[in-house]
């Protein structure tokens, strides 16, 4: 009965966040373009079906990992994220910043729910401490990675700090590594990497696997 309750819980889940990344992809590629020197973007549909697809994917694993609503919003949000990186290099932050503070809301529910404040401050301050780190880096070294790395960076790294400082670090060395391939891929594909590249799909599904094999 275990096993067919998170069955049904992973199917929904996977349902849900991927239906839920439908409409936000077009409304996250709109924000990705929505300056004053690019113009609005339109998603694309191969762009709403890996949004869909990837969601899906996150959603459903969010079942095994905890607390599952903060993973399930990173997985919906952050497949969006991931697909709207790769293709304009940008993470809005009129995304992320809605994203990070539902997500920090679960966070603080569970928390006051099963007095779990010490995971809450540790997954605050490795998000602080991740968030600083980046932003250093983008200090010494401007254009290497952008503001929307730096909050997504953040994102990701608070959530995994619920778990310990452990997965955070498995974390980061997994996006690393996922960035690394990123880079390879747009070699591939004939993309060119002067610009940088988008580090928003490494850090996404680097926290998933860190806190999978946590």
């Amino acid at each position: 009965m275990h096993d067919i309750a998170t069955f049904v819980i992973a199917l929904a889940g996977a349902v849900a966040a991927g239906a839920g990344s439908l409409p936000l992809v077009g409304w996250c590629a709109t924000l990705a373009g929505d300056t004053a020197t690019v113009p609005p973007l339109r998603a694309s549909r191969p762009d709403w079906v890996t949004a869909a697809v990837l969601g899906a994917v996150l959603g459903g694993t969010a079942t095994f990992l905890a607390p599952l609503p903060a993973w399930w919003l990173l997985g919906a949000g952050g497949a969006v994220l991931a697909v709207v990186d790769w293709r304009t290099h940008r993470l809005p932050a009129r995304f992320v910043y809605p994203l990070a503070a539902a997500v920090a809301l679960v966070l603080l529910v569970d928390a006051a729910a099963t007095g779990q404040w010490s995971e809450l401050g540790r997954a605050a301050l490795a998000a602080a401490v991740v968030g600083s780190l980046w932003f250093l880096v983008a200090f010494v070294s401007p254009g290497a990675v952008g503001l929307g790395d730096i909050r997504v960076a953040a994102l990701a790294a608070g959530l995994l700090g619920w778990s310990g400082w452990t997965v955070v670090f498995a974390g980061q060395l997994a996006a690393s590594l996922l960035g690394v391939l990123t880079a390879a891929a747009m070699t591939a594909t004939r993309r060119s990497v002067r610009s940088g590249v988008p580090m928003g799909p490494a850090l996404i599904l680097g926290a998933f696997l860190a806190a999978l094999t946590a």
